[in-house]
């Protein structure tokens, strides 16, 4: 599922649940509302295809609905293109910023999502029926939890347990969010 904002803008959204492995990789933008009641434009299918599953993996059926899932959801931050220019600085021999990295709150204030951006989509996850955390200072990913049917249900994808070869479980999208 993604979400654009009225300016076109689209929040990038991953979500992994934790040791589980890859559940679901969506964007979610959000309305011009300006507070905690999130204005959300209608879901829409992502043209990329679900993950692929390796040879060998067991493939067990549907998520339990009452599995609870911890997942990270990757919040889009404030200036991607100065974020990827800072990264090629600090990588690039010979650059003045060559290894001068930024601290957690330098990124955060530089790069990181808005306090606004974080109400919004915490709001918007709870009003989905999802259980949001409060992110870490200087990060990007919003932790959040609930179960693999109300998961499901939100990003709009059927989610499946497989086992990998020599691995543990792990719970995957079957189509694209």
């Amino acid at each position: 599922m993604k979400r654009r904002n009225s300016s076109g803008a689209l929040l990038a959204v991953a979500l992994c649940a934790g040791a589980l492995g890859p559940v679901a990789f969506a964007g979610l933008g959000l309305g011009t509302s300006g507070g905690a009641g999130a204005s959300l434009q209608p879901k829409v299918k992502l043209p990329q295809a679900p993950p692929t599953i390796p040879a060998g993996t067991a493939q067990l059926g549907a998520a339990p609905a009452d599995q609870v899932l911890n997942l990270d959801v990757v919040l889009a931050g404030q200036d991607p293109t100065g974020l990827s220019q800072a990264v090629a600085a600090v990588s690039t021999p010979g650059s003045p910023e060559y290894h001068h990295y930024l601290t957690s709150a330098q990124f955060a204030a530089a790069y990181g999502p808005t306090a606004a951006t974080v109400a919004q989509v915490s709001s918007a996850l709870r009003s989905e029926g999802l259980t949001v955390g409060t992110p870490e200072s200087g990060s990007v990913l919003l932790p959040v939890s609930g179960t693999a049917a109300v998961v499901s249900a939100t990003f709009g994808t059927p989610l499946e347990q497989v086992q990998p070869a020599g691995a543990s479980r792990a719970v995957v999208n079957t189509a694209s969010p």
